[in-house]
């Protein structure tokens, strides 16, 4: 097989994801795993990540870094959401440093703007188009129309809301979509 060896590994607000890709022309995915690791369990509350679900989170990313390392794949990491929020995510980050493994915090727009490059790779001859990606933490809208985009990024993810309906906290959910959709 020709081409260079991408290894990604996303951390998310529920789940650590790892995508093993050959690029080419075009990325041909040679494997895809996901572990459901719970980063932001009992994080969204207090904003401050918890030592147990950081430890469960940074053992499969080391799983998945071994395996990018033993197939020599150039390594890229990110966090989305749950990293942009908590107070304490430069604890993970060091963690995860010392591991070996560089995790770049990306923006809610980055998130966005890189879901859409995935459709428009994908789906090349679809325009326009509407995407949504619903995380744990946040909601990724894109609409994209003759290779202009519009894109946003929200607080609205089934995690945190999920905790919240659980707990009996259904007018709070209604009312900060209702705050939400008010602002746009």
């Amino acid at each position: 097989m020709s081409g260079s060896l991408i290894g990604i590994i996303d951390f998310g607000s529920n789940s650590t994801r790892l995508l093993l890709t050959r690029r080419d022309n075009i990325f041909s995915p040679v494997k895809e795993q996901v572990t459901v690791t719970r980063l932001s369990e009992g994080a969204f509350l207090n904003r401050q990540l918890q030592k147990a679900p950081m430890e469960r989170t940074m053992s499969a990313a080391l799983e998945y870094l071994a395996e990018c390392r033993d197939r020599k794949a150039a390594v890229y990491s990110f966090g989305t959401s749950i990293l942009r929020e908590a107070v304490n995510s430069a604890d993970f980050l060091a963690l995860a440093r010392l591991s070996g493994l560089e995790i770049e915090i990306i923006s809610g727009n980055d998130e966005a703007r890189y879901n859409s490059l995935a459709v428009r790779e994908c789906f090349s001859s679809l325009d326009p188009f509407l995407a949504c990606d619903l995380g744990g933490g946040s909601a990724e809208l894109i609409y994209c129309n003759c290779g202009k985009s519009i894109l946003d990024s929200l607080p609205v993810g089934c995690v945190r809301y999920l905790r919240d309906w659980e707990e009996g906290r259904h007018e709070f959910i209604r009312d900060n979509v209702r705050n939400l959709y008010n602002a746009g």
